[in-house]
């Protein structure tokens, strides 16, 4: 073990040995975005999806000389009052030239041009200074990835899974004028197939009235959520006011790698002056637990994963038939109304738990949503009817002034409100059995950024998570200052109190759970080629009716090194230590372009990880991930097929992007 703890060192030590140095500005990154927005989710599923939204931001940004209200505040950073700022600029001006003229609007600071910068552009102008976009001709894009965890699990030394432990990952994405084109392989450890997950679309854009068309896979949404969404979402985090305003795109190309909410079919957008209709057919097998002989449908599992006997039985067992439309209606650029059907039938009956669980195998949805502007205020929201309940949310944002902002969101979610293909904003992710109220502030000041948000919802019937009705709420503040050029810090408080279950010996009974986590965080630029990170993190988790309090620490030194501009580095090194995994503390870690990981540490141990990226080419670049965590009091890590016999693990991963 002399090489990890000498490996470790190296990450205290390396920057007493740099000379402190000035950087002129704080380069905003894309990573540092998704971190953002999604480092408090404190879910370590894969929601790679939510970085491909952000990536396809950047990767297609929005004119800034046809940009509404609307679609300026997709960006994240971007507020209400930023917005018509920008635009009554260009109103003024006729149009603009160059993104450098955002530094001529008053009120906009340079922190927030630096963030909004990447996801805009000036198309198609001869007098425009910057980079001038034209429509590609031809484009292809692709991405190949595979990792390996170097400890056997018990599920491979058993046999109980039918594939070997490499998880690989296959994209394809091909541009031709107005048609596009992609394919995605996936495989997760212990399956067989390496294209357990095969995804493919062919799509025609922007050809007259026709927007869309999209032959194969795609996803849908509307609204806020209520009736249909895609598989990914942003929760609540540190920017309290961002997340709770979905921004819908209709019909989209699918590329990621969720098994669970896509549509195999056909769909097509159409634009009218103002009127869009979407229209959408799709004809999709899933995963589902199916009993027999009568064929019932018990559940249908979203984990997608196909490695043992029973979870290979379960997949594509089910099949679901899925039409619709959407109409939205966009006036004076303020106001945007939306009407939505779709109708869902299933190849069983669904057997129900209870009188509120879900039905049948035919369900009808209906929709309509709302989003108006009315200066810096923008009220926005939906109501959606499955025939039995009326689900809805309610949302007001408004801008102040460029320095304040503050967004207010009711929500109130039936308990025989069912759907799969929702996504609502809340504090559980099935659009159901929750009312809720939700307040977030952002307030710039001379002294810092801050972002605080308070978060109270209450679940009137008993649930999968509670066996009686449960209530809680959320309190969170993030404060973010600048003291120095090359400094930043960062301050963060948050409070959880929730009824939950818990199990005294044979009983099981509901108390107030308090979980709270206080973060001192600072970054600093030593030069233009290298930043540190640095990071302190308590967390504490009680419930004061049955005595329990547990505590938890840890502490981080990050560094990015950049040495030329081909090669990046970025390493980490986490101690940890936590009375159990009540009081885990969830950490965010770059990873390979397209993926991150979000880690919860528990127990006693050290983590550690180099991330290496290098552009070979201007078209191919390469990058590598080794990760090591090691927790000395432990005899095994993990539980069930994923256990490992011993305390230590790691992970090996690589990648190979190509952009032709």
């Amino acid at each position: 073990m002399l090489n990890k703890y000498f490996s470790a060192l190296i990450f205290l030590v390396l920057p007493l040995q740099i000379n402190l140095a000035q950087t002129d500005s704080v380069q905003t990154s894309v990573d540092e975005i998704i971190q953002q927005l999604l480092e408090e989710s404190g879910d370590e599923t894969d929601n790679s999806g939510l970085i491909d939204k952000i990536e396809a931001l950047a990767d297609d940004p929005i004119d800034i000389n046809k940009a509404s209200v609307s679609d300026l505040i997709e960006i994240p950073g971007m507020d209400i009052s930023t917005a018509n700022e920008i635009l009554e600029y260009r109103n003024r001006s006729g149009r603009i030239f160059s993104l450098a003229e955002l530094n001529s609007i008053a009120g906009i600071g340079k922190n927030t041009i630096a963030k909004i910068k990447i996801f805009l552009k000036v198309e198609n102008d001869i007098n425009s200074i910057d980079k001038i976009t034209q429509p590609e001709l031809f484009s292809l894009q692709f991405r190949n990835r595979i990792s390996s965890d170097l400890q056997q699990k018990d599920g491979f030394i058993r046999n109980k899974f039918a594939g070997n432990n490499l998880k690989t990952y296959n994209r394809l994405k091909i541009k031709y004028n107005h048609y596009r084109a992609g394919i995605t392989l996936d495989k997760d450890p212990g399956e067989k197939s390496y294209n357990d997950l095969f995804s493919v679309h062919l799509s025609i854009n922007n050809f007259g009235i026709i927007d869309k068309v999209i032959i194969g896979d795609y996803t849908a949404e509307f609204g806020q959520g209520l009736a249909l969404w895609s598989p990914y979402s942003f929760s609540k985090s540190t920017d309290a006011i961002y997340p709770v305003k979905k921004k819908p795109h209709q019909l989209r190309e699918y590329t990621s790698t969720d098994e669970n909410k896509f549509f195999r079919g056909v769909g097509t957008n159409l634009n009218f002056k103002g009127y869009n209709i979407s229209l959408f057919y799709s004809r999709n097998n899933i995963d589902a637990n199916i009993t027999a002989p009568s064929g019932y449908i018990l559940s249908t599992p979203i984990s997608g994963y196909h490695r043992t006997a029973s979870e290979i039985q379960e997949k594509n067992s089910a099949n679901e038939k899925t039409f619709g439309g959407m109409l939205n209606i966009s006036m004076f650029g303020k106001m945007n109304l939306g009407l939505l059907y779709f109708y869902s039938e299933f190849s069983n009956n669904f057997l129900p738990n209870s009188i509120f669980d879900l039905k049948g195998r035919n369900f009808n949805f209906y929709s309509f949503a709302y989003d108006i502007y009315i200066k810096d205020i923008n009220i926005f929201g939906e109501a959606s009817y499955n025939g039995k309940s009326l689900a809805t949310i309610t949302n007001l944002e408004i801008s102040v002034t460029n320095n304040f902002s503050f967004i207010s969101s009711i929500r109130s979610y039936p308990r025989n409100y069912f759907n799969l293909h929702s996504f609502g904003f809340g504090e559980q992710t099935n659009t159901q059995n929750e009312f809720g109220i939700y307040n977030g502030i952002k307030i710039r000041t001379r002294i810092g950024l801050f972002n605080l948000y308070y978060d109270q919802f209450r679940f009137p019937y008993a649930s999968y998570y509670s066996d009686l009705p449960a209530a809680g709420d959320e309190f969170l503040i993030n404060y973010s200052v600048s003291p120095l050029q090359k400094l930043i810090t960062t301050l963060k408080y948050k409070v959880e109190n929730k009824d939950v279950n818990t199990k005294l010996g044979e009983s099981v009974q509901i108390y107030n759970r308090e979980k709270s986590s206080f973060r001192f965080e600072l970054e600093y630029s030593l030069s233009n080629e290298i930043e540190l990170k640095s990071r302190v993190e308590i967390s504490k988790y009680k419930i004061d009716d049955i005595n329990i309090s547990e505590n938890g620490f840890l502490i981080f030194q990050g560094l990015k090194f950049t040495p030329t501009k081909n090669l990046y580095i970025n390493g980490r090194i986490i101690f940890f230590r936590t009375d159990s995994f009540n009081s885990a503390i969830y950490e965010f870690e770059n990873d390979l372009d397209g993926t991150y990981s979000i880690t919860g540490l528990s127990g006693q141990g050290i983590k550690w990880y180099w991330l290496i990226k290098y552009r070979l080419l201007e078209m191919l670049r390469l990058s590598v991930k080794y990760s090591e965590i090691y927790k000395p009091a432990e005899k095994s890590l993990g539980s069930g097929y994923t256990e490992i016999n011993g305390n230590f693990d790691n992970q090996l991963s690589a990648q190979i992007e190509w952009d032709l």
